[in-house]
């Protein structure tokens, strides 16, 4: 009816993040999928927020990079084995977003590094041989 007043009992507040509110929520907290395996209903092992990869994986930041590569990662470094094949691919995914992070993370100093010493962005940076050098001689 017209002149009334109307309520609204849903949010405007379109779209979210489902796992950004949930680790703001639990900081520190694992929080895995339930996911169907021959003995049944169970907890994942890698799918859902929060995995703390370094508590799973030995040697994690080879088998990231192993697993970036394409190759399988070692099954004497797996502490914590998937629990089903849709939890190996979260390993997975897991393991190379760790590693992607790795790369940027590096991509991010090399540039610092570049810009300290003042080198031009075409000038390379070897780990060997006079650039690096004249890198360190700089920053000193």
């Amino acid at each position: 009816k017209c002149g009334t007043t109307k309520y609204m009992f849903v949010s405007r507040k379109d779209g979210g993040d489902i796992q950004k509110w949930l680790t703001e929520k639990f900081p520190n907290t694992e929080l895995h999928l339930p996911v169907l395996t021959h003995k049944g209903i169970e907890k994942a092992a890698f799918a859902g927020p929060g995995t703390m990869l370094d508590n799973r994986i030995k040697n994690l930041d080879e088998n990231a990079e192993r697993a970036w590569r394409g190759e399988k990662v070692r099954n004497e470094d797996i502490v914590t084995h998937p629990k089903s094949s849709m939890d190996e691919a979260a390993m997975y995914h897991d393991l190379r977003y760790h590693h992607a992070g790795r790369v940027a993370k590096d991509k991010k100093e090399l540039l610092k590094l570049k810009q300290k010493a003042d080198l031009t962005p075409s000038t390379p940076i070897q780990s060997t041989g006079g650039q690096m050098r004249r890198v360190s001689q700089r920053l000193r």
